[in-house]
């Protein structure tokens, strides 16, 4: 993310609220900016708790900014900063530091999921935000099981009411490869049964290691392996319903 309107009041609270004397000389040999050892006005607020202290800490991190391009790097990559973050801004924590370890949420284009589909879409989203992917395992099975009924009634398959989701992701996985003609291309075979073997653990996981059926959590990195999984098969079906 780059420093913006949005970005600039949240690291000026960060540092507001958690850098002390020794977290700012910390920051000034960092980035090597000795002018921030010179700011008697900031040190002072600093030190009596004065109210003009968060006009000090904008002017001296826009003057940080301003001389060191890897200033902004530097400073969320401290502690104190990255803990008040995450504790304060969740929607801010997760582009910050975790937006790259999700496959991008699913926004259909192709088929038009019903309200149900949407809504568990929005919560599983808004839990990832908020850095808990465990929360959003039970709402992405919920949406991807209902999602996978669409597609077989768009494709005209027929199945059970009760199927479970390998059982639905089986008999649309047949469907396409047969439709594109990938029935004797080996290398794309081997790819979906792989993801054919993921989707078969999909409703164990969710029965036994969501918070839908607690009987101890998935961790929180094979939460987010599972929440990607789900996610890359979403885009994978919503292009092949073009």
């Amino acid at each position: 993310m780059k420093i913006n309107d949005k970005l600039m009041p949240v690291l000026r609270q960060a540092v507001e609220a958690t850098f002390k004397h020794g977290d700012w000389l910390d920051f000034a040999m960092y980035t090597g900016c000795k002018d921030i050892k010179k700011n008697q006005g900031l040190w002072n607020a600093l030190s009596f708790g004065n109210s003009s202290y968060g006009a000090y800490v904008f002017d001296a991190l826009e003057n940080v900014f301003l001389k060191n391009g890897d200033a902004l790097d530097i400073l969320l990559k401290m502690k104190v900063i990255e803990k008040w973050i995450e504790r304060n801004e969740p929607d801010i924590f997760h582009e910050l530091y975790e937006s790259n370890n999700y496959v991008p949420p699913l926004r259909p284009k192709n088929i038009s999921p019903s309200e149900t589909v949407l809504k568990a879409l929005e919560e599983a989203d808004k839990s990832c935000n908020s850095s808990d992917p465990q929360s959003a395992i039970d709402r992405l099975h919920t949406a991807f099981k209902g999602y996978l009924e669409q597609v077989c009634c768009k494709l005209h398959i027929p199945y059970a009411e009760k199927s479970p989701v390998k059982g639905l992701y089986a008999l649309i996985h047949r469907n396409i490869s047969k439709a594109n003609n990938q029935e004797n291309d080996e290398n794309i075979k081997n790819i979906l049964q792989s993801f054919g073997g993921a989707v078969e653990s999909l409703d164990t996981i969710r029965s036994t290691k969501s918070l839908s059926h607690p009987r101890g959590l998935l961790g929180k990195d094979e939460a987010v392996l599972f929440i990607n999984v789900i996610r890359t098969l979403f885009h994978y079906l919503d292009a092949k319903m073009k």
